[in-house]
């Protein structure tokens, strides 16, 4: 509760010395007293309070709503509240109805000597400022069980974003292990191929042709270009183009 709340009791009896009693033992505590002879004028003041009662205490044999009636309506409008059922000894089935039906908090046999009336009064403000305290906690509760999942939220969200730049380097990694296998494996020439291609090129029907050499060694650069600039390229290289080559 917030310092300096000020406790306010309302007590429903159509007997004036319960009044009486009451006003003498709240007089040196700092809660507010209303009374009240009627169910129906009690059900009023409840009804048209701005704050709640901390205190409300019932008579069960009251005029018009009778206490049990009273304070389940005041369940309903005050639930904060703590709730007294008065009365005696001879009326236990409303004792028995009103707890079973969680009305009360406790049940108050008449009479009562003042000392015992104010360890109720006493024991009623704690009941009173206990359900705040518990709202209070309830409320933070939720307010960190919210900010935990936001937390979280963003936590996985991070981690989504992590690992996709990860996945996205071992990708480019890969390509670049790639590039440089391919560089330092180079294709493996087939030097017979070369050979009997150079021998068959030069050769005439009499033995070696020179006309012929001339050509064939000016084909053989070309393919040979071609061959590496193929390389170059898959590899993110580009070689110069030949000067004067022809079709």
């Amino acid at each position: 509760m917030e310092p300096g709340y000020q406790h306010k009791a309302l007590v429903a009896d159509d007997d004036e010395t319960i009044g009486k009693t009451i006003a003498r033992v709240l007089q040196h505590e700092d809660i507010v007293f209303v009374f009240t002879d009627s169910g129906d004028s009690a059900l009023e003041h409840i009804k048209n309070a701005k704050t709640p009662f901390s205190i409300i205490m019932a008579n069960q044999g009251l005029r018009g709503i009778n206490g049990e009636k009273l304070l389940e309506h005041a369940k309903n409008i005050m639930p904060e509240s703590s709730r007294f059922l008065m009365g005696t000894y001879t009326e236990f089935g409303a004792i028995i109805d009103a707890v079973n039906k969680d009305l009360i908090q406790r049940y108050i046999v008449k009479p009562l000597n003042d000392e015992e009336f104010l360890e109720i009064i006493r024991y009623g403000i704690k009941f009173f400022e206990s359900f705040f305290e518990n709202e209070s906690l309830l409320n933070l509760a939720k307010k960190q069980n919210s900010q935990l999942y936001e937390l979280s939220c963003n936590l996985m969200e991070a981690a989504a974003s992590r690992t996709k730049e990860i996945s996205e380097l071992d990708r480019e990694i890969e390509l670049l292990e790639k590039k440089r296998l391919g560089l330092s494996s180079p294709r493996q020439v087939d030097e017979e191929y070369i050979l009997d291609m150079i021998e068959n090129g030069i050769k005439g029907a009499t033995g070696t042709d020179p006309t012929k050499i001339l050509p064939l060694f000016s084909g053989l650069v070309k393919k040979l270009f071609h061959e590496f600039d193929d390389l170059a390229r898959q590899n993110g290289f580009e070689l110069p183009s030949m000067e004067n080559e022809t079709a």
